[in-house]
């Protein structure tokens, strides 16, 4: 199974990852991390995940932008997914997290500022 990750951090707070391969129960688990990381470690304002380059998305892979998204959520960052084409953004849709995934976040009452 092809899988790999880069990683970029933009002098505006946004951290850019660029997914390339398969993302199920093998390879989730990488993205994942990357997610965290990107959020708690990094410290980003906004984590983008470009799926341009995914070829295969199955329910773990959903499973960890959603949950990604809910951490991002409760951490104060932005969070969404941008490049699904094909297979990648008809799962996404059909499994209804498609809209909840690509859209900003619009700004939470009481949220605490994040600073880049």
């Amino acid at each position: 199974m092809d899988f790999s990750l880069t990683r970029h951090m933009a002098d505006d707070g946004v951290f850019i990852l660029g997914v390339i391969g398969e993302v199920d129960a093998v390879t989730g688990s990488k993205l994942a991390a990357a997610i965290h990381d990107a959020i708690i470690a990094e410290n980003a304002a906004t984590v983008v995940v470009d799926l341009a380059g995914v070829t295969f998305l199955d329910s773990t892979g959903i499973s960890v932008l959603v949950m990604g998204s809910h951490l991002a959520a409760k951490c104060g960052a932005a969070f969404m997914v941008v490049g699904a084409r094909d297979n990648v953004r008809v799962v996404l849709e059909v499994t209804g997290v498609w809209n909840a995934l690509t859209r900003p976040a619009p700004p939470i009452p009481g949220r605490v500022e994040r600073q880049p």
